[in-house]
């Protein structure tokens, strides 16, 4: 048997190319991708996929905190594995180096020289398994496929409690586990004799009876097949629906015909193997089915470890320590070594305690009946295992202190445990979203990250990876800690799941407060996402969530969609204060100290805006005042760090609510150091259109620069989460935003300059082919019916009396006043078409206007439109006039250009041309929405 030590990359072997060409295929997407790869791509590739869950050894420990580690890191994703059709085809060259990549893993002091290493892959189906068993041991590794699908309960226990099932072979069975040795390490009972209840491995054949009614929960069933099963898909998957039945952990199908393997299994579990290992190393032709949470507990040092974490928080410190010094001092290279030892102290923890010393994992039993459907059983018969449907959707999972599913209510004063996952099969107590979910890129497994915030909870919020298969049900995710808050009414738990950086959708856990002693009552907790983000379409399909029968284009060469290289999160205020969260984990922020700059910096584009400049240069002094404000929100924001994403190009903001925080306005070069006024800098004069990385004047405090803000810099792309938005696009939607225009002017506009209103028709008639003008919102809603691309209103904001009065403003149109609230689709998108328009709403304040628990800018996403741009401050009607000028005028020079026209790009591009003529209204705009969105001259 080879070493870790004597495994080297010296010949190219067919079962080596087959193992690195499928873990490429699956990476890379197609067979054409694998064939094409370059060698040292090929390397770097898979030292991102093989990690220490998916390459498994037994360890020795040199340092206490390895232990940690260990446990970490068996609970990580297992690398995907896909056949590559037509065999291997890797050049040598490209197999040697991606061989040679998992010399460094194999090469860990903690590894056990000694033994035998394994490869824990993760397959989507049983041919898969079968051709990645089929290559034997490479180069002397073991090899373990994993069908992941999360079944149900979990239990397990050290030592095992085997139970045999009520069949025509049961007698057969029993007498060879019995006569199979270690009775330290486990209790063989046939089941019904004995304690029926708490079962860790199941045996049972394919032609016995059900008995679930007699289980309270089991953590492995191994269904028993014929012989001539090995190799047979269709029987094997017979063998898997069968053990699927019992809800379990994990499923193990053997077509052994005997369990004559049982003494070696129980062996190989006692040296530290996983439930998978230790069968793929003893249970021949076998498949495996499972949740990997569970099966990283059935290492036993592992489990170990997360049952004396479970008794230290009991406070039952002695235990805990036992078993924690038990986990990280034994070898478990001899079964009667750790596997003994761990035995007889479980036992005797037991005799003390009175109760059980176990872990159940996944679904507890109390929450499911043995009559359930929830998607995830036998499946038609003869199938190799249960398929999915095409829809996969958000899911959360909540439990209580005593591990009880909760879907009725959140517990007062209490911790609560919540998973996600994004499956297609239903779960009995998961809180499902009523519409798909969209991978960001179909056909591919992805790894997302997911944000979850208590509402009102100070802290940032935890985070947790999730491991998306390109067509399967993803795993949960490790548990997070909700601390519900001792208070009546409603619980909010907001959920981000992003990729890249990018929010893909966005969640609203709902659901009532009660007191901790609540009985479990009917479900009454909701799941609303927003879904509006697109991805790219691929030939694969047209991903879930499609129209039933939508057949997916081509993907254009630039369907992949951009990463963002800085994303923030920001939730509803707390106490008044903006509750703002770095999604890279990275920056603390403090809510006063932003609080208090983003007051001053408005302060003072207020102030800029209200005595206009003639040009660049005059605009000096009022530039100087924005930028030492913007310094100072910057400041507020990066705390200690020494930047705040300041080379950063593109800038992803979620919020939930109105966002509070003027990110346009900041300022990421050096304060100006006179607060009267400083030049700008002569690039800018010299009619520069932005300020490149080598400007002498960069690093002046005696010099403001008007692109060193954000808003100049950067792709500012603000996602709001919207309850219930369901139009999922694919990447590269295109709004023809010259073809047809709706403009709308509050006659209040005119009040100072009498030809605001005119200047702003004429300046949209110049752009678009169409324009439509409405004096009441009467005439809005007659004008949408037409379906513009453009709409600009400027309305007059009529506050409410009461500053609380949660109903919101009004909005007014020559004397017609619409409240903020009542702003719907028949004023914006009345067919719902897609996709929706981009709205200028450039009335005063209309970035922060609120509409009782929602804003202005939420209410128009909800009327269907794609892009919305909004004010940050009270602006006087002229200096709308001007600026809509010079921005039609922009976004004309940005489209005559060639190539894409991202809305992103071009706002920046337009923002950048209106500052340079000394039109500071340029700092004053934000916007909402997709910056992927295509803008076209139609």
């Amino acid at each position: 048997m080879a070493t870790a030590a004597e495994i080297r990359p010296t010949q190219v072997g067919d079962a080596r190319s087959h193992l690195v060409a499928g873990l490429l295929r699956e990476a890379l997407g197609s067979d054409a991708s694998v064939a094409a790869v370059a060698a040292d791509t090929a390397g770097e590739m898979i030292t991102a996929l093989i990690g220490e869950s998916s390459l498994w050894s037994p360890v020795v420990f040199q340092q206490p905190r390895e232990l940690d580690d260990y446990a970490d890191a068996s609970r990580r994703m297992l690398a995907h594995w896909e056949p590559p059709a037509g065999g291997a085809r890797l050049a040598p060259a490209v197999a040697d180096a991606g061989w040679s990549a998992l010399q460094p893993l194999l090469s860990r002091p903690t590894f056990s020289a000694d033994e035998q290493a394994a490869f824990r892959l993760e397959v989507r189906d049983i041919p898969s398994a079968l051709q990645l068993k089929s290559l034997g041991a490479v180069e002397g590794i073991v090899v373990a496929p994993v069908i992941a699908a999360p079944l149900g309960d979990g239990r397990w226990r050290w030592p095992l409690r085997v139970a045999v099932a009520p069949s025509p072979s049961a007698g057969q069975q029993l007498a060879q586990l019995q006569a199979s040795g270690f009775e330290m390490l486990r209790d063989v009972v046939l089941l019904g004799d004995a304690d029926d209840q708490r079962v860790d491995i199941l045996i049972t054949s394919a032609d016995a009876p059900l008995v679930l009614a007699r289980l309270d929960a089991v953590g492995v069933v191994i269904v028993v097949g014929d012989r001539d099963a090995a190799g047979d898909a269709a029987r094997l998957g017979d063998l898997v629906n069968r053990g699927v039945e019992f809800r379990p952990g994990a499923v193990i199908a053997a077509p052994t015909g005997t369990v004559e393997w049982f003494h070696e299994f129980v062996k190989a579990l006692s040296h530290d193997w996983p439930v998978d290992v230790a069968a793929a190393k003893t249970i021949p032709g076998c498949v495996v089915v499972g949740d990997p949470e569970f099966l990283a507990v059935t290492s036993l040092r592992v489990w170990l470890k997360r049952v004396g974490e479970r008794l230290i928080r009991q406070g039952d410190g002695p235990a805990a320590a036992e078993l924690l010094e038990l986990a990280g001092s034994r070898v478990f290279r001899r079964e009667m070594d750790g596997g003994t030892d761990s035995s007889v102290s479980v036992r005797n923890i037991e005799g003390v305690r009175g109760e059980p010393v176990e872990l159940v994992v996944s679904q507890p039993r109390a929450a499911m009946r043995p009559d359930d459907d929830d998607g995830r059983g036998a499946g038609s018969e003869g199938e190799p295992v249960p398929v999915p449907p095409p829809v996969r959707k958000l899911q959360t999972l909540v439990r209580d202190a005593n591990g009880a599913v909760r879907n009725d209510a959140f517990l007062r004063g209490t911790l609560m445990a919540l998973k996600v996952r994004i499956a297609a099969h239903q779960l009995a107590g998961a809180v499902t979203a009523p519409v798909g979910f969209v991978s960001p890129v179909t056909g591919k497994a992805v790894d997302l990250d997911v944000l979850v915030q208590v509402a009102g909870a100070p802290g940032r919020p935890m985070r947790r990876t999730l491991r998306l298969p390109a067509t399967a049900d993803s795993a949960w995710t490790r548990a997070i800690t909700l601390d519900v808050p001792d208070r009546r009414g409603s619980l909010d738990v907001f959920v981000v799941v992003q990729y890249q950086g990018r929010t893909v959708q966005s969640a609203r856990l709902r659901g009532p407060l009660r007191v901790a002693a609540a009985k479990l009552g009917e479900p009454a907790m909701e799941l609303s996402v927003d879904v509006s983000n697109g991805v790219a379409a691929t030939a694969a399909g047209p991903g879930a969530g499609a129209p039933p029968g939508a057949v997916a284009p081509p993907a254009p060469a630039t369907a992949m969609r951009g990463a963002a290289t800085a994303s923030l999160v920001e939730m509803p205020p707390l106490k008044g204060k903006p509750q703002l969260f770095d999604a890279g984990g990275k920056l603390l922020f403090d809510p006063a100290q932003i609080s208090t700059a983003n007051t001053a910096v408005q302060k003072a584009l207020v102030t800029a805006l209200s005595t206009p400049a003639a040009d660049l240069a005059g605009a000096g002094p009022a530039l100087t005042r924005l930028a030492i404000h913007g310094a100072l929100l910057r400041n507020a924001l990066k705390g200690k760090a020494a930047t705040f994403y300041d080379d950063a190009e593109w800038v992803h903001i979620t919020t939930f609510g109105p966002s509070h925080v003027p990110y346009e306005l900041i300022y990421t070069h050096p304060m100006p150091n006179n607060r009267d006024g400083v030049p700008v800098c002569q690039p800018a004069l010299d009619h520069a259109d932005r300020c490149e990385a080598s400007c002498a004047d960069r690093s002046r405090a005696d010099r403001v620069c008007p692109f060193g803000f954000w808003a100049t810099s950067k792709v500012v792309e603000r996602r709001p989460h919207v309850d219930g938005r369901t139009n999922v696009l694919a990447d590269q939607v295109s709004v023809a935003v010259r073809t047809n225009a709706m403009v709308a002017v509050t006659k209040k506009a005119d009040a100072k300059d009498p030809t605001t209103s005119a200047r702003i028709r004429a300046a949209v008639g110049g752009f678009c082919k169409a324009v439509s003008v409405a004096t009441g919102w009467a005439d809005v809603h007659a004008a949408a019916e037409a379906g513009p691309s453009l709409l600009v209103w400027v309305t007059h904001t009529i506050r409410p009396e009461l500053d609380d009065d949660m109903l919101g403003a009004d909005l007014e149109l020559s004397g017609s006043t619409l409240p903020v609230i009542n702003v719907a689709a028949e004023y914006v998108n009345p067919q719902g078409r897609t996709p929706g328009p981009v709205v200028l709403a450039l009335g005063c304040s209309t970035e922060h206007l609120p509409a009782s628990y929602s804003s202005y800018e939420t209410q128009l996403f909800g009327a269907h439109a794609e892009v919305v741009v909004t004010a940050l401050c009270e602006i006087p009607g002229s200096v709308v006039a001007g600026f809509v000028e010079r921005l039609v005028e922009a976004l004309a020079a940005v489209l005559a250009n060639d190539g894409h026209h991202r809305f992103g790009q071009a706002l920046t591009a337009a923002r950048r041309a209106t500052i340079r003529q000394g039109d500071l209204f340029a700092l004053a705009l934000t916007s909402a929405g997709d910056g992927d969105v295509q803008l076209t001259g139609g």
